[in-house]
């Protein structure tokens, strides 16, 4: 859910602060991510006197939250995060998955669309609890609910490349966005409405999608949070394999 500007911090060239003009703009203070780059050691007191000197110098230029997302594997740089008052609010995961043909058949319920938006979908919104802004008590759950709202809407209305909808008679219950670049497809959300969930149209979705995928695509992806254990069944029933896994932290200045 970000969005960057070119306005960057760089200390000790190890790290480099991003502003996030959306979410700053969503909760109401100046909001950024911080990025590892190449050169940074693995370990040592050099790179826990860095990250102190770039938060402290993000403080001075006004920003009050930060996100980190380091490797699981990092265990000294996720060590050090913690070390500079670094919260590990969550564990995501990132699912990979080869496209294999699938014979193309017409599920009427499922619409392939650029454009979709209705107001009903906020109630997806109001059922994210597993995510990382609902796990952050600094955050606040009303705060969280906006932050998901207003992404939600966005998306559907054109910033992902496409969306896919799922009809019960003629009321839209669920939906996917898309997001493809570089002849990858990403899966940005995948929702159903509450009283909807639990009947197997997520996995309907997903099939769908997979059908109306463009030739030129040659991975797809999707994340979810480790605790989110229907989204992980989801994703495992369809043949997607863990990628990757990142520690997501939160720095409050």
């Amino acid at each position: 859910m970000k969005e960057t500007s070119s306005e960057r911090i760089i200390t000790d060239d190890y790290f480099a602060i991003e502003f996030l003009p959306w979410d700053s703009d969503i909760l109401g203070y100046k909001s950024g991510i911080v990025s590892f780059l190449p050169s940074l050691p693995q370990k040592g007191s050099t790179v826990i006197l860095a990250l102190k000197k770039c938060l402290t110098q993000a403080k001075c230029d006004g920003y009050r939250f930060i996100t980190a997302k380091v490797d699981a594997d990092q265990f000294e740089l996720t060590n050090t995060c913690i070390h500079n008052n670094g919260i590990l609010v969550d564990t995501e995961v990132c699912f990979s998955k080869k496209p294999v043909k699938q014979i193309a058949d017409d599920d009427k319920p499922c619409k392939k669309t650029k454009q979709y938006w209705d107001e009903r979908f906020y109630g997806v919104a109001e059922s994210l609890h597993r995510s990382r802004f609902y796990r952050d008590p600094e955050i606040g759950s009303e705060n969280a609910v906006r932050l998901w709202k207003e992404s939600i809407r966005n998306h559907c209305l054109g910033r992902a490349s496409y969306s896919v909808i799922y009809f019960n008679s003629s009321a839209p219950v669920g939906f996917i966005n898309v997001i493809e670049q570089n002849n990858v497809s990403n899966i940005f959300i995948i929702g159903v409405l509450p009283g909807f969930q639990g009947l197997g149209i997520g996995s309907r979705m997903m099939r769908f999608y997979e059908m109306k995928l463009s030739e030129s695509i040659h991975e797809m992806t999707v994340d979810t949070q480790l605790t989110n254990i229907s989204a992980l069944k989801l994703y495992v029933n369809s043949g997607y394999r863990i990628k990757r896994s990142q520690h997501i932290i939160h720095f409050w200045l």
